[in-house]
């Protein structure tokens, strides 16, 4: 299997993403301490195929492999979250945020 880590600081076991939209390339791998604001809208979970590592594009992305990037923690809980709520999948500013929108569904 393979092992993924940001392309900015190494780190891994941790929720990474990539940009959406572009060919795989793993330097461009980020934990959420490395995205900035401009570039949260570009950057998408980046969810593998458990059997062999490969990475999912992001509009066919199976329920199985979003649920094992839900598992794995974020680098960092004070900043931008991916999250999810019945109504709104997508950055959440921190826990916090998260939590207060999760309460509205």
């Amino acid at each position: 299997m393979k092992k993924f880590k940001c392309g900015e600081c190494g780190i891994d076991n941790v929720r990474l993403y990539r940009p959406y939209g572009h060919f795989y390339r793993p330097e461009d791998n980020r934990c959420n301490v490395h995205i900035t604001l401009e570039q949260r809208g570009w950057y998408v979970p980046l969810c593998t195929d458990d059997r062999d590592g490969t990475v999912w594009r992001y509009t066919s992305v199976p329920p199985d492999a979003l649920e094992r990037f839900y598992v794995l923690p974020e680098n960092n809980l004070f900043t931008w979250t991916w999250a999810k709520t019945r109504s709104y999948e997508g950055w959440f500013l921190g826990l916090s945020a998260y939590r207060d929108e999760v309460g509205k569904t």
